[in-house]
């Protein structure tokens, strides 16, 4: 028995991340954003491992959780339904959904554990509780509320004992449905609990903010913290050796002992997001590249010699960008000599320079060698040798580009002769992203090339930019009208309402604070620190502290009408917010989801609302998480608009009535650049001009504004394609009504849109 893992065995079979694994015996049970549960058994020879689809989600959804044991396995994802069949009576290639279903989470199900006397199981949620289930009955008996963001994991240490962690930074101990205990140590979202089984009187948890840390569960102390991972921790589980194995960010399984990491394992993927002991002491890890690996201490399980070189040729092979390494030194690298000289500790990370070609190589110690796990992308001097290779061409720098949590990451190419514009624009159109990301793609490409010259060839001149918009003409508007025939479709720029006053909304958290109930209130510190995050520039980190931690409690406690303030504040966050902190946040997508779905026939609240929802169109990661699903975003903007104008209209004679109107039109306005930006294909926009048509009238009778920016709105759809043969009742009424030039002007275009 070695005092290592090794490979064992690569399970090849998702076609998404793999996001949790659960374990009966030697049997793997595993959960994927594929939509797709399955169970992996070994072959009695230990070589080979086969698997079979045991779930699959009835509204195609993301699988996120999982958990079995002897008698039942659960599953658990976007669609908030826990679905729960025996163990044993699947496997045998039959994909149907048969046993039972859970309902009673209101969001995305993101953990489940059973208690081990089987009569127990608890689920974890987005909509900030988590739920205790008997098993007999089928029904819910504990509903743990308390935490105020999403509750990332549960466990039952009791028949009526249970531990919970979230998202908004705590652990909360529970008796029955009774808040007993937090634990307060961590400062970022805490992901996973681990609970001992040989001692009740500790457990483990990780966090995003890096670290593992141990607590005595009586004293709510914590007694010891493991550092060492270089990003987020997801989980952690127990060896029977009594070694706490984690997997991360940093593409690492770690195993400690006794605080000590005392291996580190590099995978060829970003994110490890779940590990399991197997009952023989191996472990298997779940990751974004859709796969499953199993390492062992027992020799006879190591996987075979040309399996191991293809795992270590993969590790070698990845990129690693700068940007994840700022905490190691970049100047006056050691050369290959270093190489020879130990390291101080498992899993210390060195860079070494490569005279020959000058590019930087990424080397960790691991089981007492050091052993490559990447080029440093963004490294300069790549010579000819050391190109990248992509769909058959040679690129200096082939970047990752992670747009979306669970998508597997875009291939940006570039060499360092490019013109970094030429490139930012065609990555956009290729994978039919806005081009309101041209400057952030652009500004990604400068910050990893850092220190390379870059942009050598030729800028792009005018026939460039004149063949470019033939191009999107030609493809956006097939039998067509030339958008040059057209005066003002298409219109391609956001309305956004970002411009603020922070010395009035300041203004406005001091005077709404003191009207709250005392045990409401903001005290003095708190206070303070919000008005110094809105005092300034506001930065995309103050913004998303705002979203993430300072307005989701004021959200739940301040009155109605205090809440003014509060949407005031997300409505100029969101704008001010960056790609990276958006997809780096756990519960800001659905905490704004939250907000903007809100019963209410206030008017003045419904038009801050109207303002954070153009904002969040602006916001290509926002809008895909809020509002895009399986079958793109007609029904939550369908369910969305139809919210807004049922409680609008019931409040017609209130004085900003209009004005609510006019932000609708915004809104749908600004859902309109998205699409014709996006490059879909045309028959996506139908669900949109249906909700134009079905509210067009109330919002074309209510002021000029408004009815131009509808207007606006459906010429952007139909300049991409959309077929319409006779203008809608409401369009006529704005040509009969509305005689300003801006008019006259529109409607020939339409007239030409709609003809053609």
């Amino acid at each position: 028995m070695s005092d290592s893992f090794s490979l064992s065995s690569t399970l090849l079979g998702h076609s998404l991340d793999v996001r949790s694994l659960s374990a009966v015996d030697d049997v793997i049970i595993s959960a994927s954003r594929d939509s797709t549960g399955r169970k992996w058994t070994r072959a009695s020879d230990c070589s080979d491992w086969s698997s079979t689809v045991v779930f699959q989600s009835p509204t195609s959804s993301f699988v996120n959780a999982v958990s079995a044991n002897d008698l039942w396995t659960a599953f658990g994802g976007k669609d908030c339904i826990i679905y729960l069949s025996e163990t044993h009576g699947s496997g045998d290639g039959d994909t149907k959904t048969e046993g039972f279903e859970l309902p009673g989470h209101s969001s995305n199900v993101c953990s489940l554990a059973f208690l081990s006397d089987l009569r127990r199981l608890i689920s974890g949620s987005w909509d900030s509780t988590a739920r205790v289930w008997d098993l007999e009955s089928f029904t819910t008996i504990y509903t743990l509320k308390g935490h105020k963001s999403s509750v990332w994991d549960a466990k039952i240490i009791d028949e009526d004992t249970f531990i919970t962690a979230s998202a908004d930074r705590t652990i909360r101990l529970w008796q029955n449905q009774t808040e007993v205990r937090q634990f307060i140590g961590h400062n970022d979202v805490v992901r996973k609990i681990l609970l001992y089984p040989d001692d009740p009187s500790r457990f483990a948890s990780c966090s995003n903010d890096g670290t593992i840390k141990v607590w005595d569960i009586d004293s709510a102390n914590c007694i010891q913290t493991l550092s060492g991972h270089e990003s987020f921790v997801y989980d952690i589980a127990l060896a029977p050796t009594g070694d706490i194995i984690s997997t991360g960010e940093d593409r690492s399984i770690r195993v400690w002992r006794d605080g000590v990491c005392i291996q580190a394992i590099r995978l060829p993927c970003v994110s490890v997001w779940c590990v399991i002991v197997l009952s023989n002491g191996d472990i298997a890890v779940g990751g974004s590249d859709n796969t499953i690996r199993v390492f062992t201490l027992d020799s006879q399980r190591v996987a075979s010699k040309d399996a191991l070189e293809t795992f270590l040729e993969s590790v070698k092979s990845s990129a690693i960008s700068e940007q994840g390494l700022d905490d190691l030194k970049h100047t006056d690298l050691p050369g290959p000599e270093v190489l020879e000289k130990p390291g101080k500790q498992e899993g210390q990370i060195i860079l070494v320079k490569i005279p020959a070609t000058g590019t930087i190589e990424s080397h960790q110690w691991s089981s007492g060698s050091w052993m490559k796990i990447g080029d440093v992308v963004g490294a300069a001097g790549n010579s000819e040798g050391n190109k990248k290779e992509l769909n058959g061409q040679l690129y200096d720098y082939v970047f990752d580009v992670d747009i979306e949590d669970g998508a597997p990451p875009l291939k940006l190419p570039f060499n360092t002769t490019d013109n970094v514009y030429t490139v930012a624009t065609k990555f956009l159109a290729d994978n039919e992203l806005p081009s309101s990301y041209t400057e952030e793609v652009v500004r990604f490409i400068m910050k990893n090339t850092e220190g390379v010259t870059i942009g050598t060839d030729r800028a792009l001149d005018d026939n460039d930019k004149e063949g470019e918009q033939n191009n999107c003409v030609a493809e956006s508007v097939p039998n067509s009208v030339s958008e040059r025939s057209l005066s003002v479709i298409p219109v391609k720029d956001y309305i956004f309402f970002k411009d603020y006053n922070g010395d009035q909304i300041i203004k406005g958290m001091r005077k709404f604070n003191s009207q709250q109930d005392t045990e409401h209130q903001l005290d003095d510190i708190q206070l303070e620190e919000i008005c110094g995050l809105l005092g300034g520039d506001l930065s995309s980190k103050a913004a998303i502290d705002l979203i993430d931690h300072r307005l989701p409690p004021l959200f739940k406690t301040w009155t109605e009408e205090a809440q003014l303030v509060l949407y005031d504040i997300l409505r100029i966050c969101i704008p001010r917010v960056s790609m990276g902190d958006i997809l780096n946040s756990a519960t800001a997508g659905e905490f704004i989801y939250s907000v903007v779905t809100r019963e209410t026939t206030n008017v003045s609240v419904l038009m801050m609302i109207t303002k954070v929802l153009s904002n969040i169109v602006g916001n290509l990661i926002l809008f895909v998480q809020i509002f895009v699903d399986e079958n793109g975003y007609a029904n939550t903007l369908a369910n969305t608009i139809g919210g807004l104008m049922i409680n609008g209209n019931k409040s017609k004679t209130h004085k900003h009535y209009n004005a609510l109107m006019t932000n609708v039109a915004s809104f749908l306005y600004n859902v309109s650049v998205f699409q014709y930006t996006s490059k879909n294909a045309p028959s996506s926009s139908q669900p949109l001009v249906d909700i134009m048509n079905l509210y067009g009238d109330e919002i074309a009778r209510s002021n000029s504004e408004a009815a131009y920016r509808l207007t606006v709105a459906l010429g952007n759809v139909l300049v991409q394609g959309t077929a319409m043969t006779v203008g809608p009742p409401w369009l006529i009424f704005i040509g009969d009504t509305y005689k300003e030039h801006r008019f006259v002007v529109v409607a020939k275009d339409m007239m030409q849109l709609i003809k053609r």
